[in-house]
């Protein structure tokens, strides 16, 4: 809980575009395996929210990558004027932040990739044996 309250804090701009895509596909995930498991009707379009599932925890991971990438700049740029011994602190402060994030996103991610894959494999076999 501590992570994930220090990457609300000082996660940056790309935290609650990742958070809310996470809480999305969290939903989308439980909500749409359960009206499957329920309703027949909406089982014919299993496959489309496996991928759907799956796409979203790709944007996850994808936002998650670009905003590392744009830390590793911010980093850069705020230690190029500082003292060459505060380098070091800065530059790691630096990364444990973007590390956060990146856990936090891989946490997010699990579970619309996990149900995703699961029902991909579900649906494209009940396909097959049509």
């Amino acid at each position: 809980m501590d992570l994930l309250v220090t990457t609300l804090a000082v996660g940056g701009s790309m935290t609650y575009p990742i958070l809310i895509l996470g809480v999305l596909g969290a939903v989308a995930a439980l909500a749409g395996t359960a009206g499957i498991i329920k309703s027949e009707r909406l089982r014919n379009y299993a496959l489309a929210l496996a991928l759907g599932l799956l796409a979203l925890g790709a944007l996850q991971l994808l936002l998650a990558a670009a905003s590392r990438v744009y830390t590793a700049h911010e980093i850069g740029a705020a230690i190029e004027h500082v003292n060459p011994s505060d380098q070091i602190t800065l530059r790691s402060a630096g990364w444990s932040r973007a590390t956060n994030l990146m856990i936090v996103t891989l946490l997010a991610a699990a579970l619309p990739f996990s149900i995703g894959t699961a029902l991909f494999g579900w649906a494209f076999t009940r396909r097959l044996a049509r």
